[in-house]
């Protein structure tokens, strides 16, 4: 099993809507007269039919009765995580207030988060219109273990630590955004994210064995790990403070 290595940076993650807007008119005029009788196009960066499009499809009748518009043109540009979609939104739509976008903030700068020189290049994000964001999950791991031969008795035992490893399935997966965020809270440093594990299970595995050091554990394929005592619970997040 191949296994790969990710340098961290910190990383900041919100679920946002986005506009592309044009500069401001010499009049000021309300968005109900600047969108009445328009066409707008609502780009959402994953394919038709997932969780994303279905937000994007929710909101556009929405839109359209608010803001008057002719009609709100719901547009999928899927794969590659998102970023095809999110570049798109950053360098190429039109700058004149006729295209939205539904992103996952959490994916934003990911470029200098893990310099690996992919096509993310959208360093300057105020080049984004920030409408709204929403959501509880902050996606970060509800909870968080250790080998139980590992010293820590709590997540904080870590903090400013050097040279410790936790581990990922894929770069744009939810648990490398999750240790990222963990990762700059606690200020580690030399660390390090070993990512090619197939599966959450494999995940949970290695941090019995002490290939890593510490990790979020799902609780569904690590719950009867961590009964065992195969795994040390070093945080429990409630679901409402996530």
């Amino acid at each position: 099993m191949k296994r790969w290595l990710i340098a961290m940076v910190g990383l900041v993650s919100v679920m946002v809507m986005v506009a592309a807007c044009a500069p401001a008119p010499e009049k000021v005029i309300t968005p109900e007269e600047f969108y009445r009788g328009r066409v707008i196009t609502f780009m959402c960066v994953s394919a038709p039919g997932g969780g994303f499009d279905l937000q994007t499809r929710t909101i556009a009748p929405f839109m359209e009765k608010e803001l008057g518009a002719k009609m709100v043109s719901v547009d999928n540009m899927s794969g590659g995580s998102g970023f095809p979609g999110m570049n798109w939104l950053y360098f190429q739509a039109p700058r004149d207030g006729s295209i939205f976008g539904l992103i996952k903030g959490d994916k934003l700068g990911l470029n200098e988060a893990f310099h690996t020189g992919d096509p993310v290049e959208f360093e300057d994000l105020t080049k984004f219109s920030i409408i709204a964001s929403w959501g509880t999950d902050a996606n970060v791991s509800s909870v968080v273990g250790c080998c139980p031969e590992r010293p820590w008795k709590s997540l904080l035992d870590l903090k400013g630590a050097t040279g410790t490893k936790t581990s990922t399935t894929n770069p744009f997966s939810t648990p490398t955004f999750s240790a990222l965020k963990i990762g700059m809270c606690l200020g580690l440093k030399e660390w390090a994210i070993i990512g090619g594990y197939p599966s959450t299970g494999e995940r949970n595995t290695a941090l019995f064995r002490g290939e890593i050091d510490w990790d979020g554990v799902d609780l569904g394929a690590g719950g009867s790990m961590i009964q065992a005592g195969m795994i040390k619970v070093l945080e429990i997040w409630p679901e409402s403070s996530r």
